[in-house]
């Protein structure tokens, strides 16, 4: 009975391995544009569209939204007349840098039989999870891996719990370069 165990594990470990999975994060980075205070009352009717910089438009003085991805984004404000249908682009911009909450990272060090690898989550809290090594047809659960050869394609997947949710990053590299 230990054994068919052991084989379900590494037959899951193998599939959760061959799916594709980022290497980092983004927790939802909510922002909120606000010209409340700059703007005069007589200009109230304008029309104030915001270009957030990832494909959403919002309209208003004040407007909120929330990036779902990790990048650097470009929020611009163009003002539109209604009356004389002048547009004013580009009037005020704003970047906004949304940083990864988590990464997973594989540092590498100099072993007794090889080059050594250990898997981290950087950028958050987060100190229970669990690593799964793929490489050359081997496989191996844990946070360390030791005496790997240069030039050899690893791959690693972490899972762990992050905002409630079970959580699976992975990562590849070519070891030694």
């Amino acid at each position: 009975m230990r054994i068919s165990i052991l084989t379900v594990l590494v037959i899951i470990s193998f599939r959760l391995l061959a799916q594709d999975f980022p290497s980092v994060l983004a927790d939802k980075e909510c922002i909120i544009l606000d010209l409340s205070g700059s703007v005069e009352r007589e200009n109230s009717d304008l029309i104030y569209k915001w270009d957030l910089g990832d494909g959403t438009e919002a309209y208003g003085i004040t407007v909120e939204h929330c990036y779902d991805s990790i990048g650097e984004f470009q929020a611009s404000l163009s003002i539109i007349d209604p009356i004389s249908s002048v547009n004013f682009d580009d009037e005020y911009g704003e970047t906004i840098a949304v940083l990864p909450a988590v990464s997973l990272e594989i540092v590498e060090a100099k072993g007794e039989f090889g080059l050594d690898l250990e898997a981290k989550l950087t950028g958050s809290s987060i100190t229970d999870a669990t690593f799964y090594w793929s490489w050359d047809n081997s496989h191996e659960a844990d946070k360390k891996l030791s005496g790997i050869k240069k030039d050899i394609k690893v791959r690693v997947l972490a899972r762990f719990m992050f905002q409630g949710e079970e959580t699976f990053l992975s990562k590849e590299i070519v070891v030694g370069q």
